[in-house]
This record gives C-alpha cells, sequence and structure tokens, in this order.
C-alpha cells in the first residue's frame, strides 16, 4: 500500500502571491475545510483553513474558550 492508496487529490491550491480574497475564494469552493498553498515553483508552501480566516476577524480570547459552541446562544 502506498500514500497515492490513501490520499485525496488536491482539488485547488492558493498560491503565496494571490490575494487573500482570490484565496478565500477558492476556499470557499474547496471540499475540506483547508487548501494548500503552493510557492512560485508549485512547491508545498503551507495551508490556509477555514479556522485561520476566522481568527483574522476573532479577538486573540477566542482561543481560550474550551468549547466556543457556547457562543451560538449569543447570536
Amino acid at each position: 500500500i502506498t500514500a497515492s492508496d490513501v490520499m485525496d487529490p488536491v482539488g485547488a491550491a492558493a498560491r503565496l502571491d494571490q490575494s487573500l480574497a482570490s484565496a478565500i475564494e477558492t476556499l470557499s469552493h474547496a471540499p475540506d475545510e483547508g487548501i494548500p498553498v503552493l510557492d512560485e515553483r508549485g512547491r508545498l508552501a503551507g495551508e490556509l483553513t477555514s479556522k485561520e480566516i476566522l481568527q483574522l476577524g476573532m479577538p486573540r480570547y477566542m482561543d481560550l474558550l474550551s468549547n466556543p459552541e457556547m457562543l451560538e446562544a449569543f447570536e
């Protein structure tokens, strides 16, 4: 058995020089919670996840909550 036997193929990716708005658009159509980010040579530079995008607009203390689902009660 090899890695290719169990992996999911990459359907979409972002580039390091891509605007965040464009990368979010790509992420919004991805089947997973994250997309790979590739450098100018097509090599993996990292991953962009929906969690990271959400954290951009959330105060740092949100990370301290053990169960943020309770916030839904305040919506």
